[in-house]
């Protein structure tokens, strides 16, 4: 399934190729969805976490802990994580907050669980990269990065990060330490891994790069 949020606060699920959902979820711009295989959450510019089961097509519930628009939203196994305009995380288990992680400066743009759930990655329009431990709720490590970013990801067996800022892809090898950096001519609007594998896609300025 493929989900989109609008800027009018729509909700709209493409699945085998045909309109399988539409309809109003908020009252402002959708800046995040995420789904698993029961659910559908949904944040945005009024500040709330809308939750929605994806069988039924309905509302089950909501969520608002955060100040400012929840910019990012991802599950992590058993619990949910919530980025917003604030600067802070909320961890979520049962649709109750059991760690708010604060830190960022500035609007958290994206979180990155770790494969394991213990941990997960964040960044900022401070600039910052963040690691998280998500079972004591505390910062684990913090870096600054190149321009600011606008996502990041972990792939498979949690092995490489990537880092997107402007038209840069920033990938880190953990084991090795070493760090790979790839320029596009346009800017980057999404990066994600394929196995350990990186496939990137940059586009803007009328010119792209796959």
């Amino acid at each position: 399934m493929i989900v989109a949020g609008s800027y009018e606060g729509g909700l709209h699920g493409w699945e085998n190729n045909s309109l399988a959902f539409s309809f109003v979820a908020h009252t402002g711009c959708v800046r995040s969805v995420a789904i698993n295989k029961k659910l559908l959450i949904s944040g945005g510019d009024d500040e709330v976490i809308k939750i929605f089961n994806l069988k039924s097509r309905k509302q089950v519930g909501e969520a608002e802990r955060q100040q400012g628009t929840i910019t990012a939203l991802a599950f992590c196994h058993s619990h949910a994580l919530s980025g917003a305009g604030d600067g802070s995380i909320c961890v979520w288990r049962d649709w109750e907050c059991v760690h708010i992680l604060g830190g960022h400066k500035a609007a958290v743009s994206c979180v990155a669980p770790h494969p394991s759930g213990r941990m997960a990655l964040s960044t900022g329009d401070d600039r910052t990269l963040r690691l998280w431990d998500l079972v004591s709720g505390r910062s684990a490590f913090i870096t600054r990065t190149r321009g600011t970013p606008r996502l990041c990801a972990l792939c498979d067996d949690g092995s490489k990060y990537l880092v997107v800022a402007g038209r840069k892809v920033d990938v880190k090898d953990t084991v090795e330490g070493s760090t790979e950096s790839i320029d596009h001519d346009a800017v980057v609007l999404h990066a994600l891994f394929l196995d350990l594998h990186l496939e990137h896609l940059g586009v803007g300025g009328g010119a792209a790069r796959a």
